[in-house]
């Protein structure tokens, strides 16, 4: 943590023995909620592939250098150690019951795209940084 913003590095580690049909870093994504703020423009989710930013989808997007959630005002950007292979969660989550917060997640892909079920030997690990968006 500094004056820029948090820093996360996760990792795992495997003695080769295991198969994993899907590994991925999730950052979950408050859109709004859905009761109180039915009329304001959800989080605007976005990621940057060569400079150039595009609306995320549920597809797998090659060499995402950061991801930009836009709300109200202001921005976050989620910049990683490292082009990544990039996508949504396929739909958005709904809480029915206390909040009727809607989320979305943002998926990155550890396994860098190799044919699933792959063997993880070895360690895969991701590093990014969250900060505010300059204006």
């Amino acid at each position: 943590l500094d004056a820029d913003g948090v820093t996360v590095e996760t990792a795992i580690k495997s003695p080769g023995q295991d198969k994993f049909a899907e590994l991925v870093e999730t950052l979950p994504v408050y859109l709004h909620d859905a009761a109180r703020q039915a009329k304001a423009a959800p989080t605007a989710i976005g990621f940057q592939v060569g400079g150039k930013w595009a609306s995320a989808t549920a597809e797998a997007t090659e060499k995402v250098a950061a991801v930009r959630l836009t709300r109200f005002t202001g921005a976050v950007l989620v910049t990683f150690d490292r082009p990544r292979r990039v996508r949504l969660s396929p739909a958005v989550w709904q809480d029915t019951y206390l909040s009727r917060a809607a989320c979305r997640n943002v998926m990155i892909d550890l396994l860098e795209g190799e044919k699933a079920p792959a063997v993880l030997n070895g360690e895969k690990s991701i590093k990014y940084k969250i900060s505010v968006a300059a204006k």
